[in-house]
Parts: structure tokens; C-alpha cells; sequence
């Protein structure tokens, strides 16, 4: 069941990516089948399951489930590739999600807010909530809603 959507956006595949934000959860919906599968993360309800020291370094990397997530507010994808860009909000860190749920942070600093420019890997925001991904370019542009300001990462640079 999906608890709450704040964002969706086409693969390029004939899906819609989707965030489950307070579920912690990308999703995928084949617009085809209607059929909505679990791409990435782990809800709250399952946090627990976590081997003991691990629930300190949520959010983490990885693939499917290993992976999880602060709340997300919203997600732009790259349908060129298929790959989905998520605004993890509150853990002030912009990731990228393959189409075969493999989950890594491209900009910010592990949950430590920011405001640095520079290449994604230096990159730090403050609360990153917009996210939009540029066709031309295939670079990123956030809103980096805790600066007040509209951050751009850059393709060539290193994402």
C-alpha cells in the first residue's frame, strides 16, 4: 500500500517512478500493468529488523531494501538511462536510484546539512526538497530549500 505521495516522474520505460515519502519506499508503477513494486528502501516498520547498530547510520547506500531512505519530497528521473533522482530531504543529500534499485549518494554530506558549492562529490545543501533533472544537459537542478537557493550539479563534474 502507498502511504504518501509527494512526487512521480516517468522513466522513460513506461513507468512512474514514485516516492513514498513517509514510508521511505521508491516505488515504480508499470503504467502498462498497474502493478507497483518496491524499487528501494525500507519502511520505519521494518527499520527494526536492522542488525543492531545499523539504525545509526540510516540513510544508507545500496540495492533494494538494503538501502533506505529519510523522507523524500520529491523525485525527477533521467529517461535516458531510467535512472531516478531523489531529494532525501532531511538527510540533506541528493541520490541517484539505478532501474535495477541500486541507491548512491551523488551530493551532500551523510545527514550533516551544508551550503558549499562545487563538484557533487563537495556539494552540501541545507534541506533539498525540489529536484529537476535538465534534458539538454542531463545536469541537476535543486532547490536547496534550507539556503534558499536553486543549486545546479553538474553532469560533466563528477554524477
Amino acid at each position: 500500500n502507498i502511504q504518501s505521495i509527494s512526487g512521480m516522474s516517468p522513466d522513460g520505460r513506461g513507468n512512474m517512478w514514485i516516492a513514498d515519502t513517509y514510508a521511505r519506499l521508491l516505488r515504480r508503477l508499470d503504467t502498462r500493468t498497474g502493478e507497483v513494486t518496491t524499487v528501494a528502501g525500507h519502511s520505519l516498520s521494518n527499520s527494526r529488523k536492522l542488525k543492531p547498530g545499523k539504525k545509526d547510520e540510516l540513510p544508507r547506500d545500496g540495492f533494494g531494501t538494503e538501502a533506505s531512505f529519510g523522507p523524500m519530497f520529491w523525485i525527477t528521473s533521467d529517461v535516458n538511462e531510467g535512472s531516478a533522482f531523489v531529494a532525501d530531504t532531511y538527510s540533506h543529500r541528493i541520490r541517484r536510484v539505478s532501474p535495477s534499485g541500486e541507491v548512491t549518494t551523488i551530493a551532500g554530506h551523510k545527514s550533516k546539512p551544508g551550503n558549499r558549492d562545487g563538484a557533487p562529490a563537495l556539494a552540501t545543501f541545507r534541506n533539498p526538497a525540489g529536484i529537476g533533472w535538465d534534458p539538454t544537459s542531463a545536469d541537476l537542478f535543486v532547490a536547496d530549500c534550507g539556503n534558499d537557493c536553486i543549486r545546479r550539479l553538474v553532469r560533466s563534474r563528477g554524477f
